[in-house]
């Protein structure tokens, strides 16, 4: 058994074998995984204010937490929503919106 890592070359490859209906069938999957892939999905395929929801919510609770219920303020994780916002869209105006 090799201990190789897996490559995106090779995911690439097997997802290439897929149906069109396999590929919607994965992408489904993956929106329902995790909240944060659905929110990469809607700001990746669609449009308007509603797209940046999830992300904002996300950096607002990340800089602005519930101090007297003890939460901490998590830079990292406003600063990682903003990037991966960045990945889905490309949308520089988004990314410094309030």
């Amino acid at each position: 058994m090799s201990n190789k890592k897996p490559t995106w070359k090779e995911i690439e490859e097997k997802a290439g074998q897929l149906s069109k209906t396999e590929l919607m069938e994965l992408l489904q999957d993956l929106y329902l995984l995790l909240p944060e892939n659905q929110d990469f999905f809607h700001a990746r395929f669609l449009t308007g204010d509603l797209t940046l929801s999830g992300y904002k919510r996300t950096v607002r609770e990340a800089v602005n937490p519930e101090l007297e219920a003890g939460e901490d303020i998590h830079l990292k994780r406003a600063e990682k929503a903003i990037d991966h916002y960045c990945r889905a869209t490309d949308n520089i105006i988004g990314e410094a919106e309030g």
